[in-house]
């Protein structure tokens, strides 16, 4: 099946009159096409925009500036509450490329603070740069409170630029890119975009009726996100942000469920 992005922009609007305050689309289809939908509108991107920070550190790692195998211990400043593992672990020491996985795998905060500490803030925006992710950015640590002298959120950005990061990994478009495409293809989080699709994440390639997916997902008051790259007759790169007011959640993960069928179904190529 052809990529029918007329069809894609009927369903999301769609899906937007029913839902989220904000529904922000970008997909990178076959060749040069692609679509959008407010796809240049800055948006708070939750843990989505730890993608920006696992692309510099695969970097560092592919231009040997780095080894995944460095000792990092946990500081005191990297401790925080919400998703991850680290908090119930024992251990105060982790490998670069363990920290690596805890951030990708379950959005681990205390992992992603780590590694912040350790790249900095500045480089991890430098690199968002060089990728074209002109209006995405990391604003702080992860805090379990915000308030006076604090930025207001971990990070904004838009769905273009991250529909174009995710486009970039899927085309080892970068070094690191294909350590950054394993990284997210252990995220276990596949509530979101996938959640309505025939998609297995144990399969280790695209097989027929059957969808491929690597994914980063991002969650806050407000805010559901999902950035990926999905394989089926087609491969697209996808970003979908989700944002209104809190409280409103149980319909922004409807919206992003919806979403992703409909992307899945008009520019993956998969008819269901």
């Amino acid at each position: 099946m052809s990529t029918d992005f007329d069809r894609l922009d009927t369903a999301v609007q769609a899906i937007e009159r029913r839902g989220p305050e904000t529904l922000a689309v970008a997909v990178h289809g076959p060749g040069e096409r692609g679509y959008g939908h407010h796809e240049h509108t800055e948006l708070p991107l939750a843990s989505a925009g730890k993608l920006a920070l696992l692309a510099e550190l695969g970097r560092t790692i592919e231009q040997g500036e780095r080894a995944e195998t460095t000792p990092v211990p946990i500081e005191p400043e990297d401790h925080c509450g919400g998703t991850g593992l680290l908090q119930h672990l024992a251990a105060d020491t982790y490998s670069l490329g363990d920290l690596a996985l805890f951030t990708a795998a379950v959005s681990d905060n205390i992992a992603t603070n780590a590694l912040l500490r350790v790249l900095g803030i500045e480089a991890v925006n430098r690199t968002a740069d060089r990728l074209g992710l002109t209006a995405t950015r990391l604003l702080d640590r992860i805090r379990d409170v915000r308030g006076p002298g604090t930025a207001p959120t971990f990070a904004l950005g838009t769905a273009a630029d991250l529909a174009l990061l995710a486009a970039r990994v899927a085309e080892n478009g970068f070094p690191g890119a294909a350590r950054l495409l394993r990284w997210m293809r252990t995220n276990t989080d596949h509530d979101l975009v996938p959640a309505l699709l025939p998609h297995d994440p144990y399969q280790e390639r695209p097989f027929p009726g059957i969808i491929w997916i690597a994914n980063k997902t991002g969650t806050d008051d407000g805010v559901r996100a999902d950035v990926g790259v999905m394989h089926s007759a087609n491969r697209i790169a996808y970003a979908v942000l989700a944002v209104g007011e809190p409280g409103t959640e149980p319909g922004l993960v409807a919206a992003a469920r919806q979403t992703g069928l409909a992307i899945a179904r008009h520019a993956a190529g998969w008819v269901g």
